[in-house]
C-alpha cells in the first residue's frame, strides 16, 4: 500500500493505493520454502535462545503459510515438517495446534493437519475489509498526527520507495517487507 497525503490549514487530503501481489508469486514460493528449510535446519531457532523451540517453529510455519509457501489445503506431514524445520514432534504439535486456533491450519480427525483452505471469495472479503480498516486508520492517524509523526511517515515512504517489492525471481523482498512494516 502506498499513502500520499498533504495537510493544508488543518484540512487533510489523502490518497491510498493498494498494491496487488501477482498470483505467480505464490507459485514460486514452494522452491523458496525448500531453500529456507535447508537454511533453518542449521539452527534450532531463528531468534537464537530468546525464543522457545515451539515459538520458533510456530513463527516459521506461520510465515510459510501466510507467505504462500504452504498452499491452501496442503497436508502437513509430520515427517516432512520435522526435516524442514529441524524439530521434534512435540514442538510441531504445539505449533500446529496454535495455528489451528488461529484458523491457519485445520485438524481433520484421523487425517492430521492441513493448511486451511481459502476461496477467491474469502480472499476478496479479507482484502476488502483490510482496505476499509486501513483507510479508517490512516484517516485518523493523519488527523491526529503531529509534525514529528508526519516526518517519520515521509522518511518511511522514502525508504520504502527506494527498494523494489519483488526480487528478480518473483519473491517478495524481505528487506522491502521490513521497510513496509516500519511504514
Amino acid at each position: 500500500m502506498r499513502l500520499i497525503f498533504s495537510k493544508i490549514n488543518n484540512n487533510v487530503d489523502y490518497k491510498v493505493e493498494v498494491l496487488a501481489i501477482p498470483a505467480a508469486t505464490f507459485e514460486n514460493r514452494q522452491q523458496r520454502s525448500t531453500e529456507a528449510g535447508d537454511i533453518m535446519r542449521a539452527s534450532k531457532t531463528i531468534e537464537g535462545d530468546s525464543k522457545t523451540l515451539m515459538a520458533s517453529v510456530y513463527d516459521r510455519l506461520r510465515s510459510d503459510i501466510v507467505d504462500g509457501m504452504r498452499r491452501p489445503g496442503e497436508k502437513m506431514r509430520f515427517e516432512e515438517l520435522r526435516e524442514t524445520y529441524g524439530v521434534g514432534l512435540s514442538p510441531l504439535r504445539e505449533a500446529l495446534t496454535r495455528l489451528a486456533s488461529e484458523k491457519l491450519v485445520v485438524l481433520e480427525e484421523h487425517k492430521g493437519f492441513r493448511v486451511a483452505p481459502i476461496s477467491r471469495r474469502d480472499l476478496q472479503d479479507l482484502l476488502f475489509m483490510r482496505q476499509e480498516v486501513e483507510v479508517l486508520g490512516i484517516r485518523r492517524a493523519i488527523q491526529l498526527g503531529d509534525d514529528q509523526w508526519e516526518s517519520g511517515i515521509v522518511a518511511a515512504i522514502h525508504a520504502l520507495g527506494k527498494r523494489a517489492s519483488m526480487t528478480p525471481d518473483g519473491h517478495i523482498d524481505p528487506e522491502w517487507e521490513n521497510r513496509h512494516r516500519v511504514f
